[in-house]
């Protein structure tokens, strides 16, 4: 899951139509949502063309672009997976640890904590990946995402998945400035600052999004404009940091 689509997840807000049930909380919902737009600009289009003067075509295009644009913003986040969660909770601002190949905080790796469990029902939103379900708490400035593993295709696109029904914690990543390694490394630090704390990297990345992806065992450090965005602790094992979700 790219870094663009969770920090898009964190940004979202539940936005109501006209007393619908259509929240913006689900992809469906969203894709509802963009329907309904696109048929309000439908009939704009056809009400144009039947004005009675230029000036009340000119008020009804207007208003026929506009449902236009929203229904192609709906339907473009309804392509992204994330659902927004019913009643989230503000992420404490504790200076937690970041450990590779262990955990940052509460969320460690491996079979997930009550305390864990407790603050992902209240998450922000998640999103359904490759076998896997991620949850999202805080907001742009400062959040967390933990991944856990699904079993099978469970989940319905109307009904986020419960995360105590699901399985073990595969990786953490936080893009919180009082989170940090034991050396320093926190996000908002500057690039140069990374490989003098950590020393030589496994590997330097590019992915598509234009973000540049620093690997250590069990941490990817992603960069963007010169400073760290975020980072990720996950297996230090090399075939489990191939797996799918980790990707």
């Amino acid at each position: 899951m790219s870094l663009d689509v969770l920090e898009h997840a964190c940004r979202a807000r539940l936005e109501g139509l006209l007393g619908l049930p259509l929240d913006n909380s689900t992809p469906a919902s969203r894709a509802r949502l963009a329907g309904l737009y696109a048929g309000a600009a439908s009939l704009g289009a056809l009400a144009t063309l039947l004005a009675p003067s230029p000036q009340a075509g000119a008020v009804v295009a207007a208003a026929t672009l506009c449902c236009a644009a929203w229904a192609a913003q709906a339907w473009r986040v309804s392509r992204l997976p994330y659902y927004l969660m019913p009643d989230p909770a503000s992420l404490p601002l504790a200076a937690w640890e970041v450990l590779p190949g262990r955990g940052v905080g509460p969320f460690e790796l491996g079979p997930p904590r009550a305390e864990v469990l407790r603050m992902l029902r209240r998450a922000r939103a998640c999103w359904l990946h490759v076998g896997s379900v991620a949850y999202v708490l805080g907001g742009p400035s400062g959040w967390v995402a933990a991944c856990l593993l699904a079993s099978g295709n469970r989940q319905e696109r109307d009904a986020p998945p419960d995360p105590g029904d699901l399985g073990d914690v595969v990786w953490v990543e936080t893009a919180h400035p009082f989170h940090a390694t034991p050396e320093g490394v926190a996000p908002g630090l500057q690039t140069r600052e990374v490989t003098a704390r950590l020393g030589p990297p496994l590997d330097v990345t590019h992915p598509v999004s234009g973000d540049t992806v620093i690997h250590y065992p069990g941490l990817r450090v992603t960069i963007r404009r010169g400073r760290v965005r975020s980072l990720r602790v996950l297996s230090p094992d090399p075939l489990e940091a191939a797996c799918p979700w980790n990707l």
